[in-house]
């Protein structure tokens, strides 16, 4: 039955009344219009229970979800892995110095006799002093000490004795001293058996033999102690003054023959008689000093990490509650679970950055949230090179699978990561100044990668809400409409229901009147009409509410029901996690209205 119907009775009456006059009377002056109180007219109202499960409609099979239930509550998650570019510090590139040849007299090493019976022929030798200097100026800037170096070292001396030319088939050396660079690594003379002191740079052979009257004397090392060179004022490294610039480093050497002897035997010789052998002969020397390359150091490092691009958490796929405008999330204890790999654990050292956490809005100023303190991957204190990390304000209870064991690091900040006018469209990460600080290291190969920065992260955000922190729930009550309605002037709508909930935070209850398509009802004077609002408290049973319309809604309004508006609100007192099964219920529900209905009975 229309609920107006029983308010027309009056009207039909009138109508009765009026057929009954004389048609010669003229009632067209007659004010026809008909107003009648409305009091307590009751509207249909019918709400079902708010279950949490259903309001949040989560598909568990879908992979993009971002709202997840984990340890029976509710949590937003999201995963992202990310890599920075190649470590690697070029190798150093030492150019060939040029070195002069010499040119010594050499005379017989003591007088002999041109018997024919002589059995040998001696001469002393010794060449003139060569010094040279390999050094470079594009030393990386990421090398902050040389103490050695490994390189791969060929020095070379071509000896010649033009007067022998044709005179000898074979000759011998004995007793050679070479003086070569000191502080050398693993030297090695082709052809020969040697000693090299490294503190004199003197490499001995007792014994060695050449045919003709030529021979070259190949020397090989593979490395230089540049820290005690530097002691004898032999070697120098200036590291780079800035980032943009390079270091230079010089290392001086020597090389020449400070002594030996050259022996000729009869049956070595060329010619008839060894006494025809020359008593002085000229020793030319041509030195060759080949490039190299420092593929790897010992001294100190530091290295700046780039490019670790972390992919951004697009907020996207959430559950329609919480993409409200009003939301605003202040999370209990939001986590980060964070992995990362050190490639360099394996020269023993260590690596540190920062964190940085930006939340964007569209249209808004962005909110960045620092972590106060560095996140150290010690290979010393964790061996292996894997390091985990979980950053919260407080260390989580629960952990999510794998990292039990993880390093807790406290980020009181990002509590409100979520926080503002809606939630954010997207979260960045950043890795703040990523770096290896200075620090010493041995062998450190240079000119290849050592490997890359790996990193995991997974965000886990349970709706554990904190102060402040509120969740908008709407629902609309319809169907009211008709036409006799629409003839009514509604002084007060008023409601009275019970209200039971066993969610831990305060929930607001307020909303407005709305009409057929769904919009908010105005005054006569165009403002907005609310309905004044109702506090369920947490854990609530069975509560009496009365709330009721602020203004009068005019007639003709097209009034079709109410859109409640269910605001949960966490008070410092209140707060907790929201889980699947909470829910809030709205019962008992009585609607009446308040006001006249006004009609023209002519219509």
């Amino acid at each position: 039955m229309n609920p107006i119907l029983p308010c027309m009775a009056g009207a039909s009456m009138l109508l009765s009344l009026t057929a009954c006059v004389d048609d010669k009377y003229d009632l067209s002056n007659v004010d026809t219009t008909v107003k009648i109180p409305v009091n307590d007219l009751a509207l249909p109202v019918n709400l079902e229970p708010v279950l949490l499960e259903n309001l949040f409609n989560i598909d568990p099979d879908d992979p993009n979800c971002q709202m997840k239930v984990v340890n029976g509550e509710y949590a937003m998650s999201q995963q992202g892995n990310f890599e920075s570019d190649p470590i690697e510090i070029e190798s150093i590139s030492l150019g060939h110095p040029h070195v002069n040849g010499s040119v010594n007299v050499i005379n017989i090493a003591s007088p002999v006799s041109r018997a024919q019976n002589m059995t040998q022929v001696s001469y002393a030798l010794r060449s003139d002093e060569r010094e040279f200097t390999y050094e470079s100026s594009y030393v990386s800037n990421y090398i902050r000490g040389v103490d050695n170096v490994t390189c791969q070292l060929t020095l070379t001396m071509d000896i010649r004795f033009a007067e022998l030319e044709g005179k000898v088939n074979k000759v011998r050396y004995s007793d050679m001293r070479i003086q070569l660079p000191k502080g050398l690594v693993n030297v090695t003379i082709d052809g020969a058996e040697s000693n090299y002191d490294k503190q004199s740079g003197v490499a001995t052979v007792a014994q060695y033999q050449e045919s003709g009257n030529s021979v070259r004397i190949t020397v090989h090392a593979t490395g230089a102690d540049i820290a005690y060179l530097e002691t004898l004022g032999e070697a120098t490294f200036t590291p780079s003054a800035t980032d943009d610039s390079n270091g230079h480093i010089a290392v001086k050497g020597e090389m020449y023959l400070l002594s030996g002897n050259l022996t000729v035997s009869p049956e070595d010789i060329a010619i008839s008689n060894i006494s025809a052998l020359p008593s002085q002969i000229t020793m030319y020397v041509d030195y060759t000093i080949a490039d190299t390359y420092v593929t790897s150091f010992s001294g100190k490092i530091n290295y700046n990490i780039t490019d670790v691009d972390i992919p951004a958490a697009e907020l996207n796929n959430l559950p329609d509650v919480l993409t409200q405008e009003s939301t605003d999330l202040k999370l209990e204890n939001p986590q980060i679970y964070l992995t990362l790999t050190n490639p360099l654990s394996n020269y023993g050292l260590k690596a540190v950055t920062g964190l940085k956490i930006t939340s964007q809005r569209t249209g808004k100023p962005n909110r960045e949230f620092l972590l106060d303190k560095d996140i150290v991957f010690d290979s010393k204190v964790t061996p292996g090179g894997v390091f985990k990390y979980v950053l919260s304000p407080k260390n989580p209870e629960v952990r999510i699978a794998g990292y039990e064991n993880a390093t807790w690091i406290e980020y009181a900040e990002i509590s409100d990561v979520m926080s503002g006018e809606g939630l954010p469209n997207r979260i960045l990460f950043d890795l703040v100044n990523p770096h290896v600080p200075t620090q010493p290291v041995s062998d450190f190969v240079l000119g290849v990668s050592a490997g890359r920065i790996n990193g995991e992260y997974d965000l886990m955000a349970p709706l554990g809400m904190k102060q402040g922190s509120q969740i908008i729930y709407t629902d609309d009550v319809d169907g009211w409409n008709s036409e006799d309605l629409d003839h009514c002037t509604i002084e007060r709508l008023n409601l009275t229901m019970t209200a039971s909930s066993d969610v831990p935070i305060d929930i607001k209850l307020t909303g407005y009147p709305i009409d057929t398509e769904g919009n908010r009802i105005n005054t006569a004077d165009g403002e907005p009409i609310n309905i004044n609002g109702a506090i369920i408290p947490p854990n609530a049973s069975n509560v009496p509410i009365n709330v009721y319309t602020t203004a009068i809604i005019p007639s003709g309004s097209k009034l079709n029901g109410i859109k409640f508006v269910a605001t949960a609100v966490a008070t410092e007192e209140n707060s907790a996690p929201l889980t699947p099964d909470m829910q809030f219920i709205l019962d008992n529900i009585h609607v009446t209205v308040t006001g006249y209905y006004l009609k023209d009975l002519d219509e």
